[in-house]
Parts: C-alpha cells; sequence; structure tokens
C-alpha cells in the first residue's frame, strides 16, 4: 500500500492539472510544486533508512499525551490517532495538526452533523463541489476522485464584487478547529499573488488541510458555478443598485426584506464569538426594566438604537458626551448602550481613537461609537481626533483604498465621556471649540443627583451596588435588541421612513419650545441639537411600539425631553447678559440639586458626598470648582449677575467663606440671593 508520499506525489499531479485548467502559470516539473515557496510551507521530511518506518506513520504524528481541548472534544487515549488524520494533516508552518493538539475525535464529528446550520452547510456542499471532488461526512473533509484527502469541508459562497465591477472576493463558509462554522471573505487579489495570506487566514481558524497547502487556493478557484453577489466595504445601509436596501452588522449579519433577490456581503467582517449571550427577555427583565425611572439610562438605550436612523433623518453623526467627577456612572450608561447590539465591554477607550478613529468609525456607521475616558489633559492627537468628529469624519490610517485620503464622511450615534465638558477642554487647550461641533457633540452632566446619573435604585442599597448588578447583568445578557430592532425596521422600511419624516420635525419642535422655555443655553434650543434628541427619542418610542422595550409609551421621548433640559452650551455664543446669567445659574442649580445641601432642614440632612454647595433661607452657597468646570468664561458671567453676587468682603475677590457655624472646613463659595434667582 502506498505511503502518505506517493500519496502527495499523486495530489501534485492532481493539482498541476487543475493549475492548467484555470490558466495559472505552468509548472514544467508538477515535483516543482515542492520547490523553494513550497519548501518554506512544508516540513523537511527525513528520507527513512532501509527498513524504518515512514516518518509520517502514526506511531511517529501521534502525541505523546493527550490534548485536552478548552471548548471542544477530548483527544483519545495516549498513543492512538484519529482515522482523519492517519496520512498526516498539515499546518500552515507544515507540523501535522495531530502534534498539535489539532485532533478531533469522531464522536465530536458525530455530534456536529446533527445541527441544522451544519446540514445545510452539508447538503450545500454535496450540490456544489466542483467536478472530481467530493464530501465524506464520517471524517469529515473533501476528498479528490482518487479518495485522496484535500482539506476539511470548506465551500465558496458566493462570488462577491463591489458594485462598480472592482474589489472581486470569495465569500467562504468553513469548518474550523472545533467542527464550528465560520465565514470568511477572501479577497481574489490574495488567491493569485498572496497565497500565502489565505492560508494564514486559515490557520487562525484551525482549518485543517490535509494535502500541500498551497493546493488550497488552488482549490477554491476552481468554483466557478456559484451565485454572484455585491460587496459591502463596512457595515450600516447598503444602497443595493437591484433592489431595496439593506442593513449590514460588523459581524456581516445581513438584515434585509424577505423578498430581496441580491446576496450582499461584507468584506472583512468583525469576528464576533463574544457578541451575543443570554437572551432578549432576560436582558429585558435583567437590564431594561432597572433602567425605568432612570432618564439617562433610558436615554443610553435609545441612543444604541438611533444609528439606523440618521441616513432616513438625514443627519450624519449625533454625539453626546456625559462628563462628571468618577463612580458617577458613565462607564454604566456607555456599557448598557453597547450590550443593545454586543458585548458591554466592546466600548473603545478614547486614546484608541486617536489611531483608529478611521476604522472605528467605518465599523460604526449607520450604528453606536461608544467612547470612554477623554482625557483630562489631552494630547495633540487627541485634540484633532475630536475635532474631526465635528466635521463627521475619521482620523488617523487611512482605512482602505476605497479611502486612501481618510476623506469620507461617517453617520454615526456617538456616546462618550470625559470628566470636564468636551468645549471646556478644547479652551484649556487653547482651542475655540467649532460651531460644528457644538451641534455635533453635546454635553450632558453626569452628576445630576445623590447617584450620579442613577436616580432609582430599584432596591439597591446604593448606587454601586446598582452599577454592579447592572453589569453583571450585562454580562449575562446582550447582543439581542438592535438584531430584533432592525429585523423589524428592514421589514417595513418605506412605512418606517415616512412616519420618521413626518414625526421627526414635530417631536424637535416640543423639545426646542420646551428649552427655549426652561433652558435657553441648551443645545436643544436650537434646531439642530433638537432634532438630535428628537431622534433619538423616536428611536426608544419605536422599540417599545415594536414590543421590544418593556416601558410604557412616551418613556423614550421623556427621557429625551429631559435630558435635552439639561444639556447646556457653556457659554453663549454673543456673550453674557443679566438674563442668559440668571438662566445658567439657576440650570446649574437645579442640574445639582441632589448634592446641594439645606442648612436649615429639619432633621438635620444626611451627608452628601461631594457636595456642590449649600443653601439656607436667603442665600444658595456654591463651590467655585463645580461652577467653573462647567461654565467657560466664569468671571464675565458673575459680573453679568453681579446685582444678586454677595462677596464676601475680600480684596479682588467675589467669593465667601462660609462661616465655621454653617460648614466645619469653612470653604469659599460663591454666596448669591436667592431673591434675584427667582
Amino acid at each position: 500500500m502506498p505511503g502518505p508520499g506517493a500519496e502527495r506525489n499523486g495530489l501534485n499531479m492532481t493539482i498541476h492539472h487543475h493549475m492548467q485548467e484555470i490558466g495559472l502559470p505552468h509548472v514544467r516539473d508538477p515535483d516543482a510544486l515542492c520547490c523553494t515557496f513550497v519548501m518554506g510551507i512544508l516540513p523537511q521530511q527525513e528520507t527513512p533508512a532501509s527498513g524504518d518506518e515512514p516518518a509520517s506513520s502514526p506511531e511517529r504524528l501521534a502525541p505523546a499525551v493527550p490534548v485536552q481541548q478548552s471548548n471542544g472534544p477530548t483527544a483519545r487515549a495516549a498513543g492512538t490517532l484519529d482515522p482523519d488524520l492517519s496520512d498526516g494533516a498539515f499546518s500552515l508552518d507544515g507540523q501535522p495538526y495531530a502534534q498539535m493538539g489539532g485532533g478531533v475525535g469522531e464522536a465530536a464529528a458525530a455530534e456536529s452533523r446533527e445541527d441544522p446550520d451544519l446540514r445545510r452547510f452539508y447538503d450545500d456542499l454535496h450540490l456544489t463541489l466542483p467536478p472530481g471532488f467530493l464530501l465524506d461526512e464520517e471524517v469529515p473533509c473533501i476528498k479528490d476522485d482518487k479518495g485522496q484527502k484535500i482539506s476539511a469541508p470548506i465551500r465558496v459562497v458566493s462570488h462577491a464584487r463591489r458594485a462598480d465591477g472592482t474589489g472581486w472576493m470569495l465569500e467562504i463558509e468553513l469548518l474550523d478547529g472545533n467542527f464550528q462554522l465560520q465565514r470568511l471573505s477572501l479577497s481574489r487579489a490574495d488567491l493569485h499573488c498572496k497565497p500565502r495570506v489565505v492560508l494564514s487566514m486559515l490557520a487562525d481558524r484551525g482549518f485543517r488541510i490535509f494535502c500541500l497547502p498551497e493546493a488550497v487556493p488552488v482549490f477554491l478557484q476552481l468554483w466557478e458555478h456559484v451565485p454572484r453577489s455585491l460587496r459591502a466595504e463596512h457595515p450600516g445601509w447598503f444602497e443595493n443598485p437591484a433592489g431595496p436596501v439593506c442593513y449590514l452588522r460588523p459581524d456581516g449579519s445581513r438584515h434585509a426584506p424577505a423578498d430581496i433577490q441580491n446576496e450582499v456581503f461584507l468584506a472583512g467582517p468583525r469576528r464576533s464569538a463574544q457578541d451575543c449571550a443570554g437572551s432578549l427577555a432576560g436582558w429585558q427583565g435583567e437590564v431594561a426594566e432597572r433602567a425605568l425611572g432612570n432618564p439617562a439610562l433610558i436615554f443610553a438605550i435609545s441612543a444604541a438604537l438611533a444609528g439606523p436612523l440618521l441616513r432616513i433623518a438625514s443627519l450624519q453623526t449625533a454625539g453626546f458626551n456625559v462628563h462628571g467627577p468618577r463612580a458617577s456612572g458613565k462607564s454604566l450608561l456607555l456599557h448598557v448602550a453597547m450590550s443593545c447590539a454586543g458585548h458591554p465591554d466592546r466600548v473603545i477607550p478614547w486614546p484608541a481613537a486617536s489611531t483608529g478613529l478611521q476604522r472605528l468609525s467605518a465599523e460604526a456607521q449607520d450604528g453606536l461609537l461608544a467612547l470612554d475616558g477623554y482625557p483630562l489633559q489631552p494630547d495633540g492627537r487627541q485634540v484633532r481626533t475630536l475635532l474631526a468628529l465635528g466635521e463627521d469624519a475619521g482620523a488617523g490610517r487611512a482605512l482602505s483604498e476605497r479611502d486612501p485620503d481618510g476623506g469620507q464622511r461617517w453617520r454615526r450615534v456617538i456616546l462618550s465621556s470625559s470628566e470636564i465638558p468636551l468645549d471646556e477642554s478644547l479652551r484649556r487647550s487653547k482651542k475655540a471649540p467649532p460651531a460644528a461641533l457644538l451641534r455635533r457633540m453635546i454635553d450632558l452632566p453626569a452628576d445630576t443627583g445623590a447617584h450620579g446619573l442613577i436616580e432609582v435604585l430599584h432596591g439597591a442599597p446604593d448606587g454601586a451596588s446598582f452599577a454592579r448588578t447592572m453589569e453583571l447583568a450585562l454580562r449575562r445578557h446582550h447582543g439581542h435588541l438592535l438584531p430584533a430592532f432592525l429585523d423589524q425596521l428592514v421589514e417595513g422600511i418605506d412605512l418606517h421612513s415616512a412616519s420618521l419624516t413626518a414625526e421627526l420635525p414635530v417631536l424637535a419642535g416640543e423639545i426646542r419650545d420646551h428649552c427655549a422655555r426652561t433652558a435657553p443655553l441648551s443645545p436643544a434650543a436650537q434646531p439642530a441639537g433638537a432634532e438630535r434628541f428628537a431622534l433619538v427619542g423616536y428611536a426608544g418610542e419605536m422599540a417599545i411600539g415594536f414590543g421590544l422595550l418593556p416601558w410604557p409609551t412616551g418613556t423614550a421621548h421623556d427621557a429625551a425631553l429631559q435630558l435635552a433640559g439639561r444639556a447646556h452650551h457653556a457659554c453663549p455664543t454673543d456673550g453674557w447678559d443679566g438674563a442668559n446669567a440668571v438662566v445658567e445659574i439657576r440650570g446649574f442649580i437645579d442640574r445639582h440639586a441632589g448634592r446641594i445641601i439645606d442648612l436649615e432642614a429639619e432633621p438635620a440632612p444626611e451627608s452628601v458626598p461631594d457636595p456642590v454647595g449649600w443653601q439656607d433661607r436667603e442665600h444658595v452657597y456654591l463651590r467655585s470648582e463645580p461652577v467653573r468646570d462647567e461654565v467657560a468664561d466664569l468671571d464675565a458671567m458673575l459680573a453679568a449677575i453681579d446685582e444678586i453676587l454677595v462677596p464676601g468682603g475680600e480684596a479682588r475677590s467675589r467669593q465667601y467663606r462660609m462661616p465655621a457655624s454653617k460648614v466645619a472646613d469653612r470653604p469659599r463659595v460663591y454666596r448669591l440671593a436667592k431673591a434675584g434667582l427667582d
């Protein structure tokens, strides 16, 4: 019986024949397939002496100790070898898989065949394999017409290209090393010119190769009789030239009307093994229901659904930056929002955006970009990244040859966090905040109550316990809300688009009028800001109407209205006057009411961590640091309300030092007459 070496020599002839059929460069001698290029991939086999056993015999290939895979089947007993590896299975670097712990038992293979998705994969593979090849489900592997093993099961699903006819790629479906189905996009240019890149991508997924590794790229080029499809460069809405639009998520999942004809595949989808856990019902009960009574969390969930609506509303960036001291719930808000689409830990640290905003923006197209922790002292690159957000642009390295200068404009909802307002941070960096940035990135205070962003604890003893409970729930259940929302949105896209177009101006007008009366310094008092808050509220109300959020009708819109009233510019563009200054001070007091201690309350008030001020019957006493953090050009504002500011007689200072009878450590504060604030 011929040994493995003879079988590989026979396979060389098969590869050589197929190379000639598909027009690859002529190889004078089939054995030349084992020339320098191949020798760089395959191991150097020792030539056995006469009477010695073959170097690739089962006894030489079997591992000395059985391998226990952490998430897969148990290897066979020591000294044995799976039959599907009896003739050697090579990885990219030429090491037999049996030596690498890559063997998989028959029991696991049999169990995997019960999976309906795998059954569909096998059926499609039987129907579409090129002539001269067959699928052996028992091993499982693909064999040629001589019965020699080629590789683990793999198939070409489609030949995809861009709408302009360029960028051809193969959409691949394969079984990885753990008998799990995976999708992969392979460039035709790489198949022809960089086969090692293709082999590296396959090896990274544990894909088993039984023949010469370079045979697999050749084999994949034989699949000609498969459907043609379209290629999308980035997630989000895809304009199908031959049919209705569809929506692609970063992992390549497609949401499209049931009657769509053309397949669309995302080039280079993100691998997302941890993007879904638990169930939608579990997330609704443990996360969404605990958000009730907490407008900031309701707003965050609604914002996570608003990205797909930007295109319909003709908006680019809708950004909201939550600022405040540490332990105020900012990170929890971002994690709750991210859990609607995937794992909560996919929140991006702000410094990472300095070099990758172009890529992150592409991945978040028509979706959510969550950035945590804008630095208190940003460097120049971070400042440039922030300014790029105001231009709907990316920054850093260009995404691809399709956008070589990084000039593409992106649509995304941005949720961000920082310790101070972004416009104040720019002023500290000697940068005037551009008007476009102020419209697109709206600052929201985080320290609005005794527990920061959290107002209702739902039985938790304190804010920290509530946050811990929520974080645990987010890890048990995530990744379900946005897919369910998209399914219903795309199925009735024309109806939902018409409703949004008609209703959004009405809702934006309501928010604008409300803020003009109660918070004239809020960006939502202007049309651009009001429209962004209205869009977030509308997205939440859509999800309530779809039955996806367990909230009463109006909950999401009311939360958007409340947060619009809390938002504020640090300074009006035309300078401070008395009326604007009074409105701003009243707004500050309202936003921080839970952290202003009433000195005359009976019984004595409980201690409040990090208070922003105190009050009695006649005055409000505000610490200077919190006010200065939120109000740019504070001295000009105080000058505008000089008649209600009651200083303490200190030279060259508008401050007043609290007496020890009121506050023990006698802090310096701004003392304001209540009569002038009414």
